[in-house]
């Protein structure tokens, strides 16, 4: 009865930790290389905001991410920006962020394109000057919808106000934070 017991409780104690919850220190370290990313942009930025931690955009991101869906949330286009990750193995918080980040080496600022074939656009998001609270969540979904996987990792970050806005370059190049 005690096993029975033990295992019951280590099982949700599993399905919380998979569904949306980050730790406290997952999320310090998202907001951190968010901030960090952000002040090491080339050019610097004269207008960079400061990234916060959102729960209300997390909980938008877990309830999207429980969907188990691999595609944009349709109904956050336009409201709020996001950034999507799957992961098959485990998760570990730099990864996403690092990716992301790394899409600077594809993107122009002096014409504001991204290289023929390349991906740019979480890159953006992540270095959108007025964009300003990031909220995330993860789920584990033993199949995802839309893309042919098991036993994967999703993560959703939200961001407010959306960035990538057609037209618009995502910061002011200038001595750092000179218009902050």
């Amino acid at each position: 009865m005690i096993w029975r017991t033990f295992l019951h409780v280590r099982f949700w104690l599993v399905l919380a930790l998979a569904s949306g919850q980050l730790t406290d220190n997952e999320i310090s370290r998202i907001v951190d290389l968010h901030n960090q990313y952000r002040s090491s942009v080339t050019p610097p930025a004269a207008n960079m905001q400061r990234m916060l931690w959102n729960k209300q955009l997390s909980q938008v991101a877990a309830s999207y991410a429980s969907q188990c869906t691999w595609g944009h949330n349709p109904k956050a286009f336009g409201v709020v920006g996001e950034n999507l990750f799957m992961t098959l193995g485990p998760f570990l918080v730099d990864q996403p962020l690092d990716l992301w980040f790394s899409e600077n080496s594809s993107h122009s600022f002096t014409s504001n394109t991204c290289a023929d074939g390349k991906e740019c656009g979480h890159y953006t998001q992540m270095v959108w000057a007025d964009t300003y609270l990031v909220g995330c969540a993860t789920q584990f979904c033993p199949d995802v919808s839309n893309f042919n996987a098991q036993n994967a990792t999703i993560l959703v970050c939200n961001y407010h106000p959306p960035g990538n806005i057609m037209g618009q370059s995502p910061y002011t190049a200038g001595s750092s934070c000179s218009s902050c």
